[in-house]
């Protein structure tokens, strides 16, 4: 399956899963200062790989892009600090986001009271 992963070192096990299992199309990832929770070895694994690495979002135009041309299958979503633009019509479009707290209360890159993560669908379109 081809991927577009987005997220930093905080779970890099899940990126190295790709990586070994499936087609990772580009790396999204963001830089943050706060101990342990940075991009560099993500960062590093993608160069090495040959996979392209972009600080941000991308834009919608560009999502589309990714289902309707590229032939992307998932859109995986770990601690990443921003909500994928969802482009209205893109019907092709899964994704699936992993993250360590309760949203929205728990916003944070630090593991949830009760130990267990949360994976969830991305829904196509997004409440505030």
């Amino acid at each position: 399956m081809k991927i577009v992963y987005f997220g930093s070192d905080v779970f890099l096990s899940c990126f190295e899963f790709f990586l070994e299992n499936h087609e990772i199309l580009a790396l999204y990832t963001y830089h943050n200062n706060e101990d342990y929770f940075n991009e560099y070895a993500i960062k590093k694994s993608a160069e090495k790989n040959g996979i392209p690495v972009y600080y941000g979002l991308p834009s919608e135009k560009r999502i589309s892009e990714y289902f309707d041309k590229e032939g992307c299958g998932l859109f995986f979503v770990a601690e990443y600090n921003q909500i994928i633009p969802i482009p209205k019509g893109c019907k092709k479009f899964r994704g699936l986001n992993v993250h360590s707290s309760l949203l929205p209360q728990g916003r944070s890159y630090y593991r949830a009271a009760d130990g267990h993560l949360r994976l969830h669908i991305i829904p196509t379109e997004v409440s505030e």
